[in-house]
């Protein structure tokens, strides 16, 4: 378990969000939790696999009708910010938020900006 918190560790610190890095404790604590959910090593490989596998989804986002806020950290290691852009200009109405700091995480820091980003978003379809 050590070995698996200690590499769940330092992905998170490559991929994290830069300007609110998590605690090593936090992280290792997370890692550990997940481990006892659900222990499944072949689930990355089987995401990262259905993800090369699916191709473009650009036909499927252009059919989302819904009111819809695309967030996207500018420090996003994993999946850099033009992935969000074309994401959210391919679906009508659809509006990017880019965010500081911010890499492939949801740091608590930035919970207040989320929830007011999607309750304006939701606001506007009421």
């Amino acid at each position: 378990l050590d070995v698996i918190a200690d590499y769940s560790v330092k992905v998170w610190r490559i991929i994290g969000s830069p300007r609110y890095p998590a605690s090593e404790q936090r992280l290792r604590d997370d890692a550990i939790e997940a481990y006892e959910r659900c222990y499944y090593p072949w689930g990355i490989s089987r995401h990262f696999s259905a993800i090369i596998a699916s191709g473009s989804l650009l036909r499927y986002d252009r059919q989302i009708t819904a009111p819809t806020v695309v967030l996207h950290g500018r420090a996003d290691k994993l999946q850099r910010p033009f992935g969000g852009r074309v994401v959210a200009r391919a679906i009508r109405g659809g509006r990017l938020v880019l965010l500081d700091g911010m890499g492939h995480d949801l740091p608590e820091q930035l919970w207040g900006r989320v929830i007011g980003e999607l309750t304006a978003t939701f606001a506007d379809s009421a």
